[in-house]
């Protein structure tokens, strides 16, 4: 009996712990029909904006970016080429203003950033 309940305890933390722990900070793993896919998902925030990033195939680029503050500065996401390089993404303004979007990389993305320009 007390055996029992000992290993109904442990697989009971065991479970606890494994739902508890938390997923590695913006990168995301999963699977597709034709095997595994390696997902690069990150929230991007500045002062000018912020907004969020995803690529599964490493190059095509979708998520949403917001302009925050009425400065003059259009925020933009920024996507890291493996090996050198970024491309960006479209630019938001003014304040208050977000868009959605969808953009080709020019080399296989690694990581994201956030940039911004003169609007």
């Amino acid at each position: 009996m007390k055996k029992r309940l000992v290993a109904t305890a442990l697989a009971s933390a065991a479970i606890a712990l494994g739902t508890a722990l938390p997923a590695s900070a913006g990168t995301t793993d999963t699977t597709g029909g034709t095997g595994t896919q390696n997902c690069i998902s990150r929230s991007v925030s500045r002062g000018e904006g912020h907004g969020w990033a995803q690529t599964c195939d490493g190059r095509n680029v979708s998520g949403w970016i917001q302009d925050d503050r009425a400065d003059g500065r259009c925020p933009y996401v920024i996507a890291y080429h493996r090996g050198g390089g970024e491309t960006a993404g479209p630019r938001v303004g003014p304040k208050g203003k977000r868009i959605d979007f969808n953009f080709w990389a020019n080399g296989e993305v690694s990581d994201f950033g956030i940039g911004y320009s003169t609007c």
